[in-house]
Order: structure tokens, then C-alpha cells, then sequence
């Protein structure tokens, strides 16, 4: 099974940049507090407009090459 990518876009520079949804997970759970609950594959997107300054693109089969 091939691994799904997606673009994130910095709501205040633009700039864009591809990672797959294992190192958004961590992007979005890294340098939290013990209390913290980590997000994971069923609610990742509301963690990451609550938590990070990106916005989300799903990528379409064969718009990068794997």
C-alpha cells in the first residue's frame, strides 16, 4: 500500500511543504505536557487547525512521486 501524502500550508508565510499523515501526527503531539492527549488517524485534522499554524491539502495520486 502506497502512503498517502498532503500538503501543508503556513497560514502566515504561504509556503508549502508535503509530509505524510505519521509525521503530521507527530508534529501536532510533539513537546505537549504529560496531561496531553495525542491525536492520532481519527481526529488529526482538528488537532491540526487547533494546534498549528497549517492548513491541510489532500494530494491526488500521481502529484509527487513516491
Amino acid at each position: 500500500m502506497r502512503e498517502k501524502f498532503y500538503r501543508l500550508i503556513d497560514r502566515e508565510t504561504g509556503l508549502g511543504f508535503i509530509m505524510t499523515l505519521p509525521n503530521i501526527i507527530k508534529e501536532i503531539n510533539r513537546d505537549r505536557s504529560d496531561e496531553w492527549q495525542d491525536y492520532d488517524e481519527s481526529d488529526w485534522r482538528e488537532g491540526l487547525a487547533e494546534f498549528t499554524e497549517y492548513d491541510v491539502e489532500d494530494l491526488k495520486r500521481g502529484e509527487i512521486d513516491t
